[in-house]
């Protein structure tokens, strides 16, 4: 609309190129639904290889500048403070969480032993308890929210369907 608005009453050919978009659209639209169908049909998850995975990198290291944060840490502190540690784990081949008390503490007076459950993953995952958050409620919550949509989507795009006219019969008239 903000478009048009702006357009003299006359003939005006600035809306030529809308055709081919709007056209495109719809083929687009569904070669898109299609390939995801397949994934979601043909989708594995081999949870063997995910638990491997996990347990490779550093990823409870947000978890661990959280932990300090939470024991009184600025967050550009803690997130600094890891970092050097992480370094210090890549070079030395040690997972943070192999890291002795006694080697933490030198970064900072703040560590206990309570850091080690912090950084536990089931611990880093059930930590995210926020809307779209990794905690299992969370995860729950935003499957049941999103089951519901689709099912309103289904209908309400039956609806639509029903009402849209078939664009091919309509360009076939004209080509």
């Amino acid at each position: 609309l903000a478009v048009f608005k702006g357009l003299p009453t006359t003939y005006n050919s600035d809306m030529q190129e809308d055709k081919k978009i709007l056209l495109s659209a719809k083929k687009d639209t569904i070669d898109s639904l299609e390939i995801f169908i397949k994934v979601l049909k043909n989708i594995e998850f081999k949870r063997g290889k995910i638990s491997a995975f996990l347990e490779l990198g550093y990823m409870e290291a947000t978890d661990a500048a959280d932990y300090l944060v939470k024991k009184g840490e600025s967050f550009r502190n803690a997130h600094f403070i890891i970092g050097r540690i992480i370094k210090y784990c890549i070079d030395n081949n040690f997972k943070l969480n192999e890291m002795p008390i006694e080697k933490l503490k030198e970064y900072s007076k703040l560590f206990d032993n309570g850091f080690y459950d912090a950084i536990k993953l089931k611990s880093c995952i059930a930590s995210k308890s926020v809307d779209c958050g990794t905690s299992v409620d969370s995860v729950m919550k935003n499957i049941s929210t999103s089951k519901k949509i689709i099912k309103d989507f289904k209908k309400s795009f039956t609806g639509l369907k029903s009402m849209l006219p078939d664009f091919d019969d309509i360009i076939s008239q004209y080509i």
